[in-house]
């Protein structure tokens, strides 16, 4: 069996991106603009459509976004527009009114960026102290504690959420989106959509809904699909689960994926797509991952592409 492979993206932005940025998921035009360009000599780019059709083709990848940022309309649609690319955007549908909502862990990535505090009291997630220097030391511990919060049931993970706000000195009402936070409206959506972008659902709140109760992750599945359903000519046929690994799949999610209408979902989970992939538990990859799976050559190749 020979496999297509799915990558995954999240924000694009015009501006310089430094390295606390970069740790967050987010990458310039330009270097998006190499990168694709790196693909296209290497790879035959397809819709996801055609990818899920195409599971015998070994050239065959797809470009998929997470999260719904501002920046895949504006930056990255133009770009892969010139080059004939066609790309899916996954999006997290609670923010459609107010694109400047911020989601749990951009929070916390205000707040170590921001905080003025030189030490962060943590024990509650095994951490007697961590200490704030520069930004870009904060980049470490930041990882290290949105991987705790995750994988806290999720009441437990709000609660933890607030603690370490207020022990950073910050009060969520007063955290601002930053221009590279901005989430897609409706009529950038709707035009995607017209350029023909496939639009997925990604939640309404971007929570693990395998730390859920059925019920809301249920909610959080089915109003999604429903909410994207209100603004694109035809529902929406994928799914992206946040964060992705199994664990945050848990045991009722691909049920609740099926059942809410959708035709397929994604996972972090890294690999290709072969004939007997599981439709609800794709896996995806991102672009250095893919590289690993070529030859050390093309894998130099491909981080000196994207800066690394």
């Amino acid at each position: 069996m020979r496999p297509v492979y799915v990558i995954y993206f999240h924000g694009v932005q015009d501006g310089p991106v430094d390295a606390f940025d970069r740790s967050c998921g987010r990458m310039t035009r330009a270097t998006l603009a190499t990168v694709v360009a790196f693909l296209q000599a290497h790879f035959d780019l397809v819709s996801l459509d055609e990818a899920m059709r195409r599971m015998d083709d070994p050239r065959a990848v797809t470009i998929t976004f997470d999260d719904g940022y501002a920046g895949v309309f504006s930056q990255a649609a133009p770009l892969l527009a010139g080059a004939g690319v066609p790309a899916t955007v996954f999006v997290v549908t609670g923010t459609l009114d107010d694109p400047e909502t911020l989601l749990h862990y951009e929070e916390l990535e205000l707040a170590f960026r921001g905080s003025t505090v030189p030490v962060l009291r943590a024990p509650e997630l095994g951490w007697p102290e961590i200490p704030l220097g520069k930004p870009i030391e904060r980049v470490p511990w930041l990882k290290k504690v949105k991987r705790v919060l995750r994988d806290r049931p999720d009441g437990e993970r709000a609660e933890l959420h607030d603690l370490v706000l207020h022990r950073m000195g910050l009060d969520r009402s007063a955290l601002r989106a930053s221009p590279s936070q901005r989430k897609l409206v409706p009529e950038e959506i709707r035009a995607l959509e017209a350029q023909g972008w496939a639009v997925g659902g990604h939640t309404r709140t971007h929570r693990v809904v395998g730390r859920l109760p059925e019920a809301e992750a249920r909610a959080e599945i089915q109003g999604s699909r429903a909410d994207l359903s209100g603004i694109l000519k035809a529902p929406p046929c994928y799914f992206a689960y946040p964060y992705g690994r199994l664990v945050d799949v848990g045991s009722h999610g691909a049920q609740l994926v099926r059942e809410a209408g959708f035709d397929a979902a994604f996972t972090t989970q890294s690999g290709p797509v072969t004939d007997d992939t599981d439709r609800f538990l794709v896996r995806r990859l991102e672009f250095i991952e893919l590289m690993a799976l070529q030859d050390a050559g093309l894998q130099q190749k491909a981080r000196e592409a994207f800066g690394r």
